[in-house]
């Protein structure tokens, strides 16, 4: 990675770092290339309308709104953060719409039924930071080993 991309990713870290007001937190997100689709489906907002309002200042989300686009900015940090994604931010929004292959997003028989922006309206911001690590794991090494109790895992 160049010195360029490497600076611009520190600065996006370093914004992300700490709470915002929703309008620059809005563009931020877009910065790493998250939709107002994507926030809508995080923050359960009823439109992408209403996510328009948020980004321009017009209206302010409610507080569970807030709250969900709080761990939305948690997570993004979180993935910044990680030495396997420098250079790569945009692949953060494919990663939050994506459907991962690991706890707690499969059903009984193993198939993936949400995806962490549906996780994340939900409340489950543990279980999206540890799928995330998950998935930064099998991007740093992609070959998975087998555990001593029999769980596939990457290295």
């Amino acid at each position: 990675m160049d010195i360029r991309c490497a600076t611009e990713h520190a600065q996006l870290l370093e914004r992300f770092s700490n709470p915002l007001p929703p309008a620059r937190l809005i563009d931020l997100l877009r910065q790493v290339g998250v939709t107002r689709e994507m926030v809508k489906k995080a923050t359960g907002a009823k439109s992408t309308e209403v996510v328009a309002n948020w980004a321009a200042g017009r209206t302010a989300p409610r507080s569970q709104h807030l709250e969900r686009l709080d761990r939305l900015r948690v997570v993004v940090s979180y993935l910044l953060q990680t030495d396997a994604l420098e250079g790569e931010d945009s692949v953060i929004a494919m990663w939050l719409n994506s459907y991962p292959a690991c706890s707690p997003f499969l059903d009984e028989r193993g198939v993936p039924v949400m995806t962490p922006l549906q996780a994340l309206r939900e409340g489950k911001i543990r279980e999206v930071v540890d799928a995330a690590q998950f998935w930064i794991n099998v991007r740093q090494d992609p070959e998975p080993r087998e555990t001593d109790s029999g769980k596939w895992t990457p290295a």
